[in-house]
């Protein structure tokens, strides 16, 4: 899937790394997965008591 990515760490080092790597390495090992960041997992929704739910967040935003 597109824009999932993961954290895996081997011997004090971390690699970014795909979706699909994540996944093969995790039935190997999971204990080398620090982070699997699954869009499939991920919603854009907003909780109905949110009181800026109903504000755009516009894409050219400064922080």
């Amino acid at each position: 899937m597109a824009g999932s990515i993961g954290l895996c760490q081997i011997d004090n080092i971390i690699f970014i790394v795909p979706n699909v790597t994540v996944t093969k390495i995790k039935s190997i090992n999971p204990a080398y997965v620090v982070l699997h960041q699954d869009k499939a997992n991920t919603s854009a929704e907003t909780a109905s008591d949110d009181p800026y739910g109903d504000y755009d967040i516009p894409d050219d935003l400064m922080w």
